[in-house]
Parts: C-alpha cells; sequence; structure tokens
C-alpha cells in the first residue's frame, strides 16, 4: 500500500475531494494543499509534504495558475526532486497539462481550435518549456479534455509551433 500520498491542488479553491479516493486505491494517508501564491510555492510545509510524498497528484484547475504560481519556486523544485528519486507523479486535466516537456501554459486565454487553426499565432497560443522534469514525457505535449472539447486543431498547432518556434524536433502529444 501507499503511503504519505500528497495531492497537490493549485486551483486558487480546491478542496480534499481526491483523499477518500485514493484512501480506497490503498493509500495510508493523503495530504491536499490548495496553493494560491509563490509565497505558498515556497513554503517549508509544502516542500517538507513533497519531500515525503510517494506520490506526487496534482489536481485540475488552471494551468496557467500553475505555471504562473510554481515556476521557479522551492515546489518546482521538490517535485522535480521527488521525480528525479522514481517517485511516481500524475495529474488530471490541467495537473496533466504541466506534466510534459512541453506545456501549454494558457496565458492568455483558451485556445480553440477553429481559431488557431485559422490563425496559428493567435495569442492564445502560449508554449513553454516544462514546469516538471519527467522522463516519459520528454518530448511530448499533454493535452486534456481532447474529444469532448474539440481540440484537435488545437494540438495540431500547438505540435507545429512547437517545431516552428525551435522548441522541439518532432514533438508528440498525448491527448
Amino acid at each position: 500500500t501507499l503511503t504519505n500520498v500528497t495531492v497537490q491542488n493549485n486551483s486558487t479553491s480546491g478542496s480534499n475531494g481526491y483523499n477518500k479516493y485514493l484512501v480506497r486505491l490503498g493509500a495510508n494517508s493523503v495530504t491536499s494543499i490548495v496553493i494560491t501564491s509563490v509565497a505558498g510555492a515556497n513554503s517549508d510545509v509544502v516542500t517538507n509534504a513533497i519531500a515525503k510524498a510517494e506520490v506526487v497528484f496534482i489536481a485540475g484547475g488552471d494551468q496557467s495558475t500553475y505555471v504562473n504560481l510554481w515556476r521557479g519556486t522551492a515546489l518546482q523544485t521538490a517535485v522535480n526532486a521527488r521525480v528525479a528519486q522514481g517517485y511516481p507523479i500524475g495529474g488530471t486535466s490541467a495537473g496533466l497539462a504541466v506534466l510534459g516537456q512541453y506545456v501549454y501554459a494558457a496565458l492568455n486565454a483558451s485556445a480553440q481550435s477553429d481559431t488557431v487553426l485559422q490563425n496559428p499565432f493567435d495569442p492564445s497560443v502560449t508554449l513553454q518549456s516544462a514546469l516538471f522534469n519527467v522522463p516519459l514525457l520528454a518530448n511530448v505535449l499533454t493535452d486534456s479534455h481532447f474529444q469532448t472539447r474539440d481540440r484537435m486543431g488545437r494540438l495540431l498547432v500547438f505540435l507545429a509551433r512547437l517545431q516552428q518556434d525551435g522548441m522541439a524536433s518532432a514533438p508528440r502529444a498525448i491527448a
């Protein structure tokens, strides 16, 4: 069984909704943390919890919030250290979106397929390098809610832009 599973939920609001589910899967303990500031992402409470976690799970929310609040923080360093030590990481929705080597940061607005297919340089296409270093997701961009939100067009634009902008050579995607 798993112990000290940490759920990282970085929406500006949040709950411990995953706790019971993870316990039913076999976790002995779950810690949910809602981070609403850079100071929170740099707090000792957060980094100590991550340092003890056997699994880090990043819940959904808004990936621009993750990128803006976590990049360059102790949280980013702690999560990367845990992954480098071989501990698993996972996420759902926006939590998944920040796990690949390339991140659709959604800084300006949510990119819509019909818009970005007409203009691949639309301001909604905001791509960045990895927030976390997950070896299994090297050269990968992730995108969730793929079919439900008709994201095939935007994903193709993202992949083309990664290559066109020199960020990647032959990037791949998981959607």
